[in-house]
């Protein structure tokens, strides 16, 4: 093919997709942030950088039991700013990082009025109780975090209403597709932000936002940093992930062993570098990793995974 040829080509590929993000604009401006899709609304935002917290839409009206059977609305969240995600408690996927991250705002963001909302996608499965058990795994210790336990009805319009997506499957390992995004609401019910919980970029500028409508952009009262192996395990919520073969490698066993480090290099886990910690199941202390929330540790009995699950913290 002649360089000219080419040239045309790279012209003419550059021109839809110019074309394209005029429409989106277009779209944006013309319908307005309550009828286009969320996950576009966050991207134009990313692009846009820092700017004003304009009032995106109001938040749809719900009214669901949390994993304490209290009942939730946004009337009962009225005055207080919340921040929101999609996710189910049998998830392997993205849920287990959602959630890692939500978690990781909960620590950075210790404000009392503040409050954290998810919403379950699977009705059938998460009721209180079970929502229960995935607070006491992920963060026991915070009562800020309101699980909601959905319905079918209430639960498609709530998805409706916050302009994301949702779709069950047949596959078994993805058996329902769901938004990764976080939302930042006011104490009026309207939403303010929309981030994208994988990118660390947009969770800086959520705690920023959030801070700004508290009130208190200027401070930082960050909660004691963990320091000793123990503290450290549980303050990243480790075993949320490590003690569940389905989501990471367990990390007992690891005294004497050779492992591998995300960046390549090979150490020995030796008592630098472990620490005892009381097995799951309150028996006898077992050794695990602690300060390594990169640490990447091969498991025989498992296959590798195609994408593994990568620590939030």
């Amino acid at each position: 093919m002649q360089p000219k040829t080419l040239k045309l080509i790279a012209l003419a590929v550059a021109g839809v997709a110019v074309g394209l993000a005029a429409v989106f604009a277009l779209l944006i401006h013309r319908l307005g942030p309550p009828h286009v899709p969320a996950e576009l609304l966050a991207s134009r935002r990313r692009s846009a950088g820092a700017g004003e917290l304009s009032q995106l839409w109001q938040v749809p009206d719900f009214s669901f039991p949390d994993q304490a059977e209290k009942q939730v609305t946004p009337r009962s969240l009225a005055g207080r700013v919340w921040i929101a995600d999609f996710i189910f408690t049998t998830c392997t996927t993205a849920c287990p990082l959602i959630t890692a991250k939500m978690v990781k705002l909960q620590r950075k963001l210790p404000d009392p009025e503040l409050r954290f909302v998810s919403f379950s996608v699977d009705p059938a499965h998460d009721t209180p109780e079970v929502l229960e058990a995935y607070r006491q795994t992920w963060n026991a210790g915070e009562s800020r975090w309101m699980l909601l336990s959905t319905d079918p009805k209430g639960l498609r319009a709530t998805v409706q209403g916050m302009h994301v997506a949702l779709q069950t499957t047949d596959d078994p390992a993805n058996p329902i597709i769901h938004t990764s995004l976080l939302f930042l609401v006011d104490g009026a019910g309207a939403v303010r932000g929309i981030y994208d919980s994988s990118d660390d970029e947009a969770l800086g500028r959520l705690v920023a936002d959030t801070k700004r409508l508290l009130g208190k952009a200027g401070s930082d009262v960050a909660r004691p940093r963990a320091r000793s192996g123990r503290e450290l395990f549980e303050s990243l919520s480790c075993a949320a992930c490590h003690n569940d073969v389905r989501l990471a490698p367990p990390l007992t066993g690891l005294v004497g062993r050779s492992v591998a480090l995300q960046d390549g290099r090979k150490t020995r886990a030796d008592a630098a570098m472990i620490s005892t910690i009381p097995s799951s199941n309150g028996s006898s202390p077992t050794w695990q990793a602690w300060a390594q929330p990169r640490l990447r540790i091969p498991d025989p009995t498992r296959p590798p995974r195609s994408s593994p699950i990568r620590c939030a913290g």
